[in-house]
């Protein structure tokens, strides 16, 4: 479901209860708002802490946001930014960071920001274009969050999970306030992403019961946090484990058939000795016989699967 072109992760849009996940609902944004005015939701704890989120977030520009946006050069090291704009030249470059939102000790909804990204292999690197120990993340002031902190909504831990009730009443105020929030985080990572790079640790979520509610953004119950790390293993392990259908062979026999006598790769050859013999789906052209051939080395590093000693 994550979208961002740079995000190296299937996200599945379904949970592990069956419910399907809602996010980047910025189309939403003043519907939402409306319904929270004529809901009147001041008489509502719930609604009227959805409607205070909203006015921070969209009245007031994210100030916090806005700042690290701008100040985001003042932490750069000049070099690395150099190599990183060489290696994309004449493609869009931004400063890359790592995603993570969850909940605190006291029950807080937080979501902050820190110099990272996902490389091919799918693990957590420090991209070259930060200084080292720049960043700001310490906590400016007393009782303040800390200055990497991009979204915060208080006391909302037991408004997470399935909320799935059926008095009209109560679940159109779960729907309500899951959609307000929901769209205010999804609003601050979309500022985000025009000067950032963003890859996920966590992300926030909303819950629907059905495929068709989920793509129109109508009857939330409920909101999760997603664990994309967890998501990118899983999605590996699914495509290892159809690895056999997808290329004729199993991932040994594949491995063996991009090695030449020295170790290194030969995908030419590789494919086309791979394609003489699969009866596989794929049609393992050079260029798709590589990317099967960093997909083993990525579930190789997530520990799902192991080269054969000698191999």
């Amino acid at each position: 479901m994550i979208d961002f072109e740079n995000d190296r992760a299937f996200i599945s849009d379904r949970n592990a209860e069956g419910l399907y996940r809602v996010i980047r609902n910025e189309r939403l944004l003043f519907q939402t708002i409306s319904d929270l005015v004529s809901s009147r939701s001041g008489e509502s704890s719930w609604l009227g802490k959805a409607e205070r989120l909203m006015k921070e977030i969209v009245m007031t520009g994210d100030p916090s946001v806005g700042d690290l946006m701008e100040r985001r050069f003042q932490f750069t090291d000049t070099e690395g930014w150099r190599r990183r704009k060489n290696e994309k030249l004449g493609v869009s470059t931004r400063h890359r960071v790592e995603v993570s939102t969850f909940v605190t000790l006291n029950g807080h909804l937080r979501a902050t920001i820190d110099p990272g990204y996902v490389n091919s292999l799918g693990q957590w690197s420090r991209p070259s274009e930060w200084s080292v120990d720049r960043f700001p993340t310490e906590t400016p002031f007393y009782n303040a969050g800390p200055a990497n902190e991009v979204f915060f909504l208080n006391g909302v831990e037991n408004n997470l999970g399935n909320h799935t009730v059926e008095h009209s009443g109560a679940a159109a105020e779960v729907d309500l306030f899951s959609r307000a929030v929901v769209v205010a985080y999804w609003l601050t990572m979309h500022r985000l992403e025009e000067v950032f790079e963003l890859h996920f640790r966590s992300y926030l979520a909303g819950l629907s019961v059905s495929s068709s509610e989920a793509s129109s953004g109508n009857t939330l119950v409920g909101m999760e946090i997603v664990d994309a790390d967890e998501e990118r293993r899983l999605a590996a392990r699914a495509r290892l484990d159809a690895f056999w259908e997808k290329t004729g062979c199993d991932p040994q026999d594949f491995r063996r058939a991009c090695l030449t006598s020295d170790a290194t790769r030969d995908y030419a050859r590789a494919s086309r000795r791979l394609r003489g013999r699969s009866h596989g789906t794929e049609d393992l052209t050079p260029s798709i016989v590589r990317g099967y051939d960093i997909f083993l080395d990525r579930a190789e590093k997530l520990g799902l699967w192991t080269q054969e000693v000698g191999d």
